[in-house]
């Protein structure tokens, strides 16, 4: 593709129409456009010097580094709505974010263009930002249903315990319900997306040159590293915390049996 005067009066006419037909039939949705206009263009001019950046080095440590640094972002997304706090959960989510997505691209890039071009960033960092921000859309959920489950039902866990279950063994019901969370919504988009995009977008690679069956290829192995990293997100952040944090669920049954509940001793310990 060449970026060319032509191009430019394109990008102008598809913008300026919509915004003519809002301002024509008053259509009260100015902040809004400008709010979602300022958040794509600072979001393309972000992506736009990673991209430019990552190409013109091109080596395996400067994609390794971009890499981490797109998934800031999303880590920060799915700390600030976890229910745990951004300050508190940031050393968790973000460690777990990398280590359920950074396997499952180069796995994809792999399987996509050969394992030698894995770690090229024009093959890897799409990848990853794809994975990122699939995963992001539901480990939030996910996180909260975790904490939700403890809080409210650290009876169940304790009766596992009372009845000889380990500890991991009861703290995995909880980590079960997360993994549902996580893989549901993914689910259910990826089967609207079958019915939906995921023709066009074969359809289109087939058009533009592309072989039909890479395109299918592709599309399938896209779609099973989505639901990869969404599923392995919870396991690998809840198994994190328990790490880092080390808190455990004796006190809360205690009160818990007296008719209250403290909210800040809520997980189980191995």
């Amino acid at each position: 593709m060449e970026i060319t005067f032509t191009t430019v009066l394109s990008l102008i006419a598809l913008l300026a129409l919509p915004i003519w037909a809002m301002a024509h039939y008053g259509a009260s949705v100015a902040g809004r456009l400008t709010h979602a206009l300022s958040k794509w263009a600072a979001a393309t001019l972000a992506t736009g010097a990673a991209a430019y950046y990552a190409v013109k080095w091109d080596n395996a440590a400067a994609t390794a580094a971009i890499a981490a640094l797109a998934a800031l972002l999303p880590a920060a997304y799915t700390a600030a709505r976890s229910g745990y706090g951004l300050r508190r959960s940031m050393s968790w989510v973000y460690p777990g974010l990398l280590a359920a997505t950074a396997p499952v691209a180069v796995v994809a890039a792999g399987a996509l263009f050969g394992f030698h071009r894995a770690l090229e960033a024009r093959v890897l960092l799409p990848l990853m930002g794809i994975l990122c921000a699939a995963t992001a859309a539901t480990a939030h959920k996910a996180l909260r249903m975790y904490r939700s489950g403890v809080r409210l039902h650290h009876q169940y866990g304790t009766y596992l315990l009372g009845n000889g279950a380990t500890p991991g063994r009861a703290e995995g019901h909880y980590t079960k319900r997360a993994v549902e969370a996580a893989a549901g919504p993914v689910l259910s988009r990826l089967a609207a997306t079958a019915a939906g995009a995921a023709p066009m977008v074969v359809w289109t690679v087939a058009m533009s040159g592309g072989g039909a069956a890479e395109a299918v290829a592709a599309e399938l192995i896209v779609a099973a590293g989505m639901l990869c990293s969404a599923t392995l997100f919870p396991v690998a952040a809840i198994y994190i915390m328990r790490k880092t944090e080390g808190v455990h669920t004796e006190g809360t049954a205690a009160k818990g049996a007296k008719g209250g509940t403290d909210n800040k001793n809520t997980d189980i310990k191995d």
